[in-house]
């Protein structure tokens, strides 16, 4: 079989771009002394892969919140309050698959959205199709 007739089997398109995020322990009531920012190697409606120096377990839910500007723009909800118009952070809770240590105190962490609004999943898309 030649490398032609590979199909990727993802099912998210992935965007290589680099964004801030903004990463902490999911917990109720929430705790920002965990809080950390951490840089995006790729982001797809489904999922995130970033570098950060915080040490994640595999299976820890984590909140998410991811600056993006002008993904809300992709966003076709019928009603959307003046506040969120302004929006560039996309908010998503999600739990950690893969981590990596790449030495020197840096981690690569890979996680899989699941606490995410559908229409903020469409947006997203969305985004990342119209900004390759």
């Amino acid at each position: 079989m030649t490398h032609s007739h590979i199909q990727e089997k993802r099912k998210y398109v992935r965007l290589p771009n680099k964004y801030t995020i903004h990463v902490e322990k999911y917990a109720i009531p929430r705790s920002k002394t965990d809080a950390a920012e951490a840089h995006t190697k790729n982001l797809s409606a489904g999922g995130i892969l970033f570098e950060t120096t915080q040490i994640y377990n595999l299976g820890d839910t984590i909140r998410l919140e991811i600056d993006i500007p002008n993904w809300n723009r992709y966003n076709y909800e019928f009603y959307k309050p003046d506040k969120l118009l302004d929006q560039n952070s996309l908010v998503i809770i999600g739990q950690v698959v893969r981590v990596e240590d790449l030495g020197e105190a840096r981690y690569e962490v890979g996680v899989s959205f699941y606490g995410m609004d559908e229409g903020h999943r469409l947006a997203l898309q969305n985004y990342i199709k119209h900004n390759p």
